[in-house]
């Protein structure tokens, strides 16, 4: 910690100064001694300072949230030589907020004692943050000379939008061939009823279906659609971002993607996620709570980061993105590379969906020229998605999401029996 004179200190000498020029000044001795009781303050407030020693350690709990949700930040405050007035103010990071005059705080530290100091904050913004730095400011009984230092922040703590609980979901075309809780187009053993059919040569005899046959008079066998896995991709695209009034274009697709890793592994199913843009970051699919938390961290520590590499898909590992895998794609169309990247998907063979974040909605609209060419290079990327076999739906982040599902869903639906009528 540093040294400096404190206020009270700077006026005692002044206060001595002044009574000993003034004793020189008018030639009159006795106005000295007026101003020997400040130096003789001063001299002893210097020389009682002793260095309080202070260490400030920070934790936060919980240390994983979304935005809106409450934390405790805890300060652990331990001062070896002790303190009589110590001053303590948090320094929070722009995600977190807490109430006027909840982050400063004065205490009374004995030598070698420590006290804990809990100061309540609220997510403000998601993102990953460092919490627990603070400023402070010690003093003995004197109060001659100021100590100060800046405790870093060291605490982590991971906030993610606010997400929307969704029961309608987007049904890959293709399962896994892992058993899970999809129903499979295939046939074989299963649950669900598929079709009863006549018997032929190596059908097993338990799938006969017994009241068929015998109204028949020969035999008949039930097939079923077997329970398979499903594996999800949830692709983000974090080229560019760009601010609306309201929410930008990347908190509005991380908020989707939340939303959907969430509402797939509820159904069980095998969920991973991509962020593609000038940094690539990945998580193999997976299931279960633990993944979930990983999911967390990495869209919560999303960002657009600014590069001119023309990435495409083949910088992705083949085991992030299984062949049978459904994509969910969250874009705002504001970069071709990211564009580029879902056609190449579309191209492979991939099934993929797009969740389109309305750029335009979050500008407000506009007519000039710019805006208008930029509307038509969004459009002849959606045709040509479109071309490829890619559902597309808009999303402007004010009608729920599920509704967005519900209209990929039924143009997914509309197109397939177009594909087979």
């Amino acid at each position: 910690m540093s040294a400096r004179a404190s206020p009270t200190l700077a006026s005692w000498v002044v206060l001595s100064a002044a009574g000993a020029l003034a004793a020189v000044v008018l030639g009159e001795p006795a106005l000295a001694a007026l101003g020997a009781p400040f130096a003789v303050a001063a001299a002893a407030g210097i020389a009682l300072a002793r260095d309080p020693r202070v260490r400030v350690r920070a934790s936060i709990a919980p240390d994983r949230m979304l935005e809106g949700d409450e934390a405790v930040l805890t300060y652990d405050v331990r001062a070896d030589g002790g303190s009589e007035w110590l001053d303590l103010r948090a320094l929070l990071p722009v995600g977190l907020v807490a109430e006027p005059g909840a982050a400063a705080r004065v205490l009374r530290i004995a030598p070698g004692d420590h006290r804990l100091v809990d100061v309540p904050v609220r997510a403000a913004r998601w993102g990953g943050h460092l919490a627990g730095g603070a400023r402070v400011r010690a003093t003995g009984v004197v109060g001659a000379v100021w100590f100060t230092g800046v405790a870093p922040a060291e605490a982590a703590v991971r906030v993610l939008p606010g997400i929307e609980r969704m029961r309608t979901l987007v049904a890959p075309a293709r399962t896994q061939a892992a058993v899970g809780p999809r129903r499979s187009g295939a046939r074989g053993d299963g649950l669900e009823l598929a079709e009863v059919r006549p018997w032929v040569p190596g059908d097993h005899a338990r799938r006969l279906h017994w009241r068929a046959t015998a109204r028949r008079g020969e035999p008949y066998v039930a097939a079923r659609h077997p329970e398979r896995a499903a594996d999800v991709l949830i692709f983000v695209d974090t080229f560019a971002d760009i601010e609306g009034e309201r929410e930008g274009a990347l908190t509005l697709a991380i908020r989707a993607a939340a939303g959907l890793a969430e509402a797939h592994l509820r159904v069980r199913d095998r969920v991973g996620v991509v962020t593609f843009g000038g940094v690539l970051h990945w998580l193999a699919p997976g299931a279960g709570i633990t993944h979930a938390l990983r999911i967390a961290d990495a869209l919560a520590s999303s960002e657009v980061v600014m590069s001119y590499v023309a990435r495409d898909v083949t910088v992705v590992p083949p085991a992030i993105l299984p062949s049978r895998a459904l994509v969910l794609a969250i874009t705002p169309l504001l970069d071709e590379r990211g564009a580029r990247a879902l056609i190449d998907l579309c191209a492979r063979g991939h099934d993929v969906a797009v969740i389109e974040i309305d750029a335009p909605a979050l500008l407000g609209g506009g007519s000039d020229p710019v805006t208008r060419l930029w509307t038509l290079r969004r459009a002849a990327m959606r045709a040509r998605l479109a071309e490829l076999g890619a559902t597309t739906a808009t999303w402007d982040g004010v009608r729920p999401l599920e509704s967005v599902l519900e209209e990929v869903t039924a143009s997914r639906r509309a197109s397939r029996l177009a594909a087979h009528g």
